[in-house]
């Protein structure tokens, strides 16, 4: 994660620096990655507390100024996603940590802050999700949201090997872009 823009780098270090057990930067990314492609709106106001990782009660900040300056962050963080997803500026990456003693990308965090953020707003056909493709430069759906799609439970195990369904875009099962149930 060297490559990251400043202000994920900062927002990378204020994340580690607070008292409470708060999501990690990949693990962030995910979460307002849902955030963002959930169909229903999601306001910041039911959102914000779940990055922080404290109970109701337990202080999170040092100060007010600490908290205006991880709101900042955390909210251009969520514009850029936006922005990157509608097409604009560049298009969307994930941010992942990768394991540099073996060179593998850690993609469950990012995926557990996704599967966070659609138990917000589960959609009507609880249990079914729809897959995003990484073709090595840019996601790709394989059609507009909701099709096609498959079980949350098969989405989470389906393996990258040939003849499995991501051979139709020669792509990886990287990012799953719709809702699952509170259940699954």
């Amino acid at each position: 994660m060297s490559d990251l823009p400043l202000y994920l780098k900062q927002l990378d270090k204020l994340l580690l620096n607070l008292p409470t057990e708060a999501m990690l930067l990949s693990e962030l990314d995910g979460y307002l990655t849902g955030i963002v492609v959930c169909p229903e709106l999601v306001m910041p106001s039911e959102w914000l507390p779940g990055i922080w990782g404290a109970e109701d009660d337990e202080p999170v900040f040092e100060d007010s100024r600490q908290a205006e300056k991880l709101m900042l962050l955390v909210m251009e963080h969520y514009n850029s996603i936006a922005r990157g997803l509608n097409g604009s500026s560049g298009g969307f990456a994930p941010v992942f940590d990768v394991d540099t003693r073996h060179d593998e990308v850690l993609w469950e965090l990012w995926i557990d802050g996704f599967d966070q953020a659609m138990r917000l707003r589960p959609t009507p056909e609880a249990g079914r999700v729809q897959v995003l493709w990484w073709d090595g430069q840019r996601w790709k759906a394989p059609g507009p949201f909701g099709t096609p799609t498959m079980t949350l439970d098969r989405a989470r195990t389906e393996t990258p090997e040939e003849g499995h369904l991501h051979s139709r875009t020669s792509g990886l099962i990287q990012m799953i872009t719709a809702a699952s149930s509170p259940e699954a």
